[in-house]
């Protein structure tokens, strides 16, 4: 069943109240109808609803209601008045009823109502259909509108004067009458007074619009907005193409300077690739010139040179003997430096002899140092050897005798030829020991840049244990500052401990170790476990 009906004010019964069951005379009595469709004792003494003296209908009011199985009536008639009508009596005798009546008589919606969604719940219980019909006043004949709902399938029959119809052309009727059901201004059933108080001003405006204007009103005040909006969008239009307008003048007087230096860089531009064609000349005459003194110097030294080798016959001789003990001594370096590269190798290995090799590296320096006086020493010798042969030669040249100074000329040469040895030697070794040197400060930065890689990698790690797990991070703290108070060694949290060779991998690591073993803790005494974890409780809050 519906909701109770409410006291509404739309229509005046024109009895005392409404009788749900009529008996059969008075069946008979309403039943017998004169041409107007009044009551025959009604049509008797006043004529006609259209035809009364003093009649004030106008088109679209409510002339006749007619109820039969609707809600609480069995059977009811019901002739408003052409002015106000008000309906009165006792809660639940069918006031709202007859509200439900008008708007689903009038093709009104049951959701206009606020009661029941669906229209057979407004059929009287214990029936399967219900029947509304309105006769609804307009010339020159009234225009009577009839449904028929049924339970079963919740559908309706429709008639405008007494021939069938549809839903559509119901509303197309009541609509050309200017009748709204489903505006609150015209229509408003007590369930929907709280969306009519919601209603703001300009919903209220339209709906009054649409209630008592004429239908383009509506239309016009609709169209009006739109233009009006329409108005705003071309004056913002027309500012910003104003604005924009005003910024490509300024953009265009900007770029008028621009294309003043443009055609000034252009004459430049020309006048540059005429230098530039002329310039390939001036360079040809220059180069020319060169080269034709180029050319006579060129042959000059050719001839200087040519007797230079004469001169120096002897000496290119003694140059080549000691080029072929170079490459000797040479082969003899290139095996030690083979030897010496094994020896780097397994140096590289055993980074633990830093140290060592940082005393050998001292040693070594002072031997060079060393060398390098002693092929001072060398080179001043030699020095004084030369300046020996040369005044020996400038004896033999001023003595014109090659027997007794033959011996002495080769004694001389057989020490410079030691000397020579010597010096090679000794560049030999010193440029092993510059090898060896340069090697082993090169180990020595790779050395401490793994060290000081490994320390800023132990800072990342530490920052993100910070970060993650403050109390495993103060249980670390507190760990290295006592680790005199424990037998054995207490390993730190797997997270800072392991080191990937390719950090790429270390994301498999992460995902298959849990989080709490990478944080973990590992002891070697169980006694210092327990000391550990009393203590770290205590310090740091963490374990429990």
């Amino acid at each position: 069943n519906p909701p109770r009906a409410r006291e509404g004010a739309l229509a005046t019964v024109k009895m005392a109240a409404p009788k749900r069951k009529l008996s059969n005379g008075q069946r008979e009595a309403s039943g017998k109808r004169g041409a107007s469709g009044r009551p025959a004792a009604q049509e008797a003494a006043g004529g006609s609803a259209g035809e009364r003296p003093g009649n004030q209908f106008v088109e679209g009011s409510i002339v006749r209601i007619k109820m039969e199985n609707f809600l609480t009536y069995d059977s009811c008639e019901i002739f408003p008045g052409a002015n106000l009508n008000m309906i009165v009596g006792a809660n639940g005798t069918g006031k709202s009823s007859i509200v439900c009546a008008i708007c689903l008589g009038l093709a009104g919606k049951t959701s206009f109502i606020g009661r029941g969604d669906k229209v057979g719940l407004y059929v009287k219980r214990g029936y399967n259909k219900g029947y509304i019909e309105l006769e609804l006043y307009r010339r020159p004949r009234n225009l009577i509108v009839s449904r028929e709902i049924s339970v079963l399938n919740n559908q309706s029959v429709w008639q405008i004067n007494e021939e069938h119809a549809t839903q559509k052309m119901v509303e197309e009727q009541t609509s050309a009458l200017n009748i709204q059901v489903g505006n609150l201004c015209q229509f408003l059933p007590q369930e929907k007074v709280g969306e009519f108080a919601k209603m703001s001003k300009i919903e209220l405006l339209e709906a009054t619009e649409k209630s008592v204007g004429p239908p383009e009103m509506y239309k016009f005040h609709s169209d009006l907005k739109n233009y009006r909006e329409k108005e705003k969008e071309l004056e913002n239009t027309c500012k910003e193409k104003s604005a924009a307008l005003e910024k490509m003048k300024q953009r265009n007087e900007r770029n008028e300077q621009d294309v003043q230096r443009y055609y000034e860089r252009q004459r430049h531009l020309d006048k540059i690739k005429m230098l530039e064609r002329k310039r390939p000349w001036v360079e040809y005459e220059v180069a020319r010139q060169e080269h034709e003194e180029v050319k006579g110097v060129r042959d000059q030294l050719k001839q200087e040179l040519k007797v230079l080798k004469e001169a120096q016959a002897p000496m290119t001789r003694k140059i080549q003997a000691v080029e072929r003990q170079c490459r000797e001594q040479e082969a003899k370096t290139k095996e030690k430096g083979t030897e010496m590269k094994k020896i780097i190798q397994e140096c590289k290995q055993k980074q633990d002899y830093l140290e060592r090799k940082d005393k050998e590296v001292e040693e070594v320096q002072q031997r060079l140092r060393m060398k390098n006086d002693e092929e001072i020493d060398r080179q001043k010798r030699i020095s004084n050897t030369k300046k020996m042969i040369e005044d020996l030669q400038n004896e033999l040249n001023a003595t014109m005798n090659y027997d007794h100074v033959q011996p002495e000329i080769e004694q001389i040469s057989s020490a410079l030829r030691k000397v020579q040895q010597d010096k090679g030697a000794v560049d030999s070794e010193k440029i092993d020991l510059r090898r060896e040197k340069e090697n082993l400060e090169k180990e020595k930065k790779n050395v401490m840049a793994n060290i000081k890689r490994l320390e800023d990698m132990m800072h990342i790690k530490e920052a993100s244990l910070r970060n993650r797990f403050k109390d495993t991070y103060n249980a670390v703290l507190w760990l290295r500052q006592n680790r005199n108070r424990f037998r054995g060694h207490i390993y730190e949290p797997i997270m800072l401990e392991l080191n990937m060779k390719d950090s790429r991998n270390a994301k498999y690591i992460e995902n298959h170790i849990p989080m709490n073993d990478m944080r973990a803790f590992v002891c070697v005494n169980m006694d210092d476990m327990g000391v550990f974890l009393s203590e770290v409780s205590t310090s740091t809050h963490f374990y429990r």
